[in-house]
């Protein structure tokens, strides 16, 4: 009985991700650069051989043990180019990342292209 509530609780949790990152995704869809993410789950040992079994109906071995996410992976896949006109908006064709630092001397790394200078002239 337990154990079948730590299963759906499993499931639970991994779906709950998913919609975390689809949450994201649709959140980010109208931000210059940025890349989706997509969350791939692990399949159960059990099914991967009651598949080798053929299909059939009896089962192999015991239940399982529930689900969990196998990876959470960014889509590298390019975005649409679009020309705004605007003198300084730039786009990266093929795979990089701007190296962009702040005042602090901090780094970061973005696809965002569309830069403005600020009162003193820098981008």
């Amino acid at each position: 009985m337990l154990r079948g509530l730590y299963t759906a609780n499993t499931a639970m949790v991994s779906q709950q991700l998913k919609e975390t990152v689809i949450s994201q995704n649709l959140a980010n869809l109208g931000t210059a650069g940025y890349k989706a993410d997509a969350v791939a789950f692990r399949s159960f040992p059990e099914v991967l051989l009651w598949r080798l079994k053929g299909y059939r109906e009896e089962p192999l071995g015991t239940a399982g043990f529930g689900v969990a996410v196998g990876a959470c992976e960014t889509d590298h896949q390019e975005g649409a180019l679009i020309f705004t006109g605007r003198p300084l908006d730039v786009a990266l064709v093929g795979p990089g990342y701007f190296v962009l630092q702040d005042q602090e001397g901090e780094i970061f790394y973005s696809r965002n292209g569309a830069f403005r200078p600020d009162a003193s002239g820098y981008l």
